[in-house]
């Protein structure tokens, strides 16, 4: 399993400037990785506000009740983005996740991750 402090700094290391299907591809291991995090997100309910802010918030209800459903659409949807939407998701990710790795040692980032996204 990936670690959550991995996955932050991996999301804070994208760079839209790169070759766009490297972008994709690396899109679709983050966004993998963070939807089936019971780390950051314990309980499926909790994916919404994230889905919201990443601006897939026209996603339907239903979809919030099984995580492989939601991946699955997710990842239609990073397949069926243009070159802009990808850009797009790229800066709200990183606007997302930014500032959340702090240079102290305790576990406190993370938990201020969980906290930001728990009900």
């Amino acid at each position: 399993m990936i670690s959550d402090k991995l996955l932050v700094n991996e999301i804070l290391k994208l760079d839209s400037r790169k070759n766009i299907d490297k972008l994709r591809l690396t899109m679709y291991g983050l966004l993998t990785s963070l939807i089936l995090s019971k780390d950051l997100f314990p309980h499926n309910p909790d994916l919404r506000p994230f889905i919201d802010s990443i601006g897939l918030n026209y996603l339907k209800d239903y979809l919030f009740k099984n995580r492989t459903a939601l991946l699955a659409k997710v990842s239609r949807e990073i397949e069926n983005m243009n070159d802009e939407q990808l850009k797009n998701l790229t800066i709200k990710l990183k606007t997302l996740f930014k500032g959340e790795v702090k240079t102290n040692n305790n576990n406190s980032d993370l938990n201020d991750i969980i906290s930001r996204f728990s009900r």
